[in-house]
């Protein structure tokens, strides 16, 4: 960086005779009688040091006098709100997870035990085996039955229902209503909680 002719007469200036620590206590109202003596006297003879002086006496006015701008009005208590919803949000989200992962834990251990009971009991007793495989074609055979009256319960409401048209329409109603009474509900509950 170049230096220009008033930064060398600067720096000349201020390592003949330096002030700025006597000038620093004084802002503080740290100086002696006789150090304040002595800088009001340096002061009227100096016309570099008066000048220092005033802007560090200006610069104090600033951040001594001058009130600081704060935050706009209520943005304490929106931070704060944003916050709890925030909070709120994650606890639903831990609360989500953590009931999900607990009903598959408890489904593969239903299943677990089901399996090793199972095979603890054919182990354990061997005519069971012909027991388990009629009980298994049995479930089969209904589950069967099952799945062709639900064929015939679909051909059924097939054939009675109107055109294709219409009953595209009418889900796309039943979707728009279950998202606005999902809407509902969840901003029904935030409200509730926001009242508190």
């Amino acid at each position: 960086m170049k230096e220009t002719p008033y930064m060398d007469t600067m720096t000349q200036h201020s390592m003949e005779h330096d002030y700025s620590a006597l000038m620093s206590l004084a802002l503080d109202g740290m100086l002696s009688a006789d150090e304040a003596s002595n800088l009001d006297q340096h002061l009227l003879a100096c016309t570099a040091c008066q000048a220092s002086w005033n802007k560090w006496q200006r610069i104090a006015h600033v951040l001594t006098v001058e009130p600081f701008a704060g935050p706009p009005q209520g943005f304490a208590l929106r931070l704060d709100h944003a916050m709890v919803r925030d909070e709120q949000r994650h606890e639903r989200m831990l609360a989500g997870l953590v009931l999900a992962g607990g009903t598959t834990l408890v489904l593969a251990l239903i299943v677990l035990g089901t399996a090793l009971t199972t095979a603890l009991w054919m182990a354990i007793a061997p005519p069971a085996r012909v027991q388990l495989v009629e009980t298994l074609g049995f479930a089969g055979q209904f589950a069967a039955l099952v799945f062709q009256n639900l064929a015939s319960i679909r051909d059924g409401v097939a054939a009675l229902l109107p055109d294709p048209v219409i009953m595209l329409v009418v889900c796309l109603a039943l979707m728009v209503i279950s998202a606005v009474w999902v809407r509902l509900v969840f901003f029904g509950a935030r409200a509730a909680s926001g009242e508190r």
